[in-house]
């Protein structure tokens, strides 16, 4: 998968670029994971310079749109931002009732994992237990859920769905039968 560290050559990559960005004070907690630096070093085909300038860009796009302060718009919520979203639960629960078998979040980071702890409190506990949010980690929990022959191969399955245009543009799969979704996420 490309989505793992494969080799010593590549750990140490990792490591190297790590060390650049902790010595220029670029690397926040938050955003130390070795596969998310192994991103950004193979998005500029391991020239470390060229990965820091994008590394860089990140940071200050993340701080000119305040995305790591969002999680604290969420945690004052005002009392009718409250309403609304009770509202729009009991909607969802009155008029369109067990529409979600099981949904599996992917490559959810840190952040996503604070989000939906905040989140989960105003949906219903019954909803929330049929959504599973994983980390880079996911494909032994999908697995145990879906057949490996039906999860796509990206997702760690064995399923290409050759005759269907891959397993993106088919309609095969679990979610036929069991109501399942994924959303991959890197946040």
């Amino acid at each position: 998968m490309s989505g793992e560290i494969r080799g010593t050559e590549e750990l140490k990559l990792v490591n190297a670029f790590r060390q650049v960005l902790i010595t220029e004070n670029l690397l926040l907690a938050m955003h130390d994971d070795d596969l998310k630096l192994l991103r950004f070093l193979k998005a500029r085909k391991f020239d470390i310079e060229k990965a820091k300038c994008m590394w860089t860009n990140m940071l200050q796009w993340r701080r000119d749109f305040g995305t790591d302060t969002i999680i604290e718009n969420l945690r004052s919520f005002t009392k009718p931002v409250r309403e609304v979203i009770l509202q729009l639960q009991k909607i969802d629960n009155d008029y369109y009732p067990e529409t979600l078998g099981e949904m599996f979040v992917i490559n959810a980071g840190p952040g996503f994992r604070l989000l939906w702890h905040i989140l989960k409190r105003f949906l219903d506990p019954e909803t929330t237990s049929k959504i599973h949010v994983l980390g880079n980690n996911y494909q032994g929990k999908l697995l145990e859920i879906i057949d490996e022959s039906e999860l796509p191969d990206f997702l760690g399955g064995k399923c290409t769905c050759e005759n269907d245009g891959g397993c993106l543009r088919s309609d095969k799969g679990p979610w036929r039968t069991l109501k399942t979704s994924m959303v991959n996420v890197d946040y």
